[in-house]
């Protein structure tokens, strides 16, 4: 191997600061904070690829339940290999959370329905 090939630390941290962006949302921070707390990682850029970040599947297991705990939704695992990026995955989510929302909605209306 060619070591002196290799981009020096600094180099890998420079580019690592310039491809960051912090989440934006609050079901993006959410998922952030989820995904440092199992990975182990301080800052979780909503571009980053689950699996390039240390994940795995007994990983993405963990944070699917910990989705599930905390926003009430049931992620797929096949949603980690098909939507690796942390930002398509809370595309998944947050669509998930708008068809619980929708059946949420539906259910009161059906409530309000029967009352009368």
């Amino acid at each position: 191997m060619d070591y002196l090939g290799l981009p020096s630390p600094d180099q890998l941290l420079r580019r690592a600061d310039a491809e960051f962006e912090a989440p934006q949302t609050e079901v993006e921070q959410t998922l952030g904070n989820i995904f440092s707390e199992v990975l182990g990682i301080e800052r979780i850029s909503r571009h980053d690829n689950f699996f390039h970040i240390g994940g795995h599947s007994l990983l993405a297991a963990q944070i699917a339940a910990r989705v599930r705990q905390t926003l009430g939704v049931a992620l797929d695992l096949r949603v980690f290999l098909e939507t690796p990026i942390v930002e398509g995955l809370v595309r998944q989510v947050e669509a998930l959370l708008g068809v619980k929302d929708a059946v949420l909605d539906a259910q009161e209306k059906e409530r309000e329905e029967i009352e009368i």
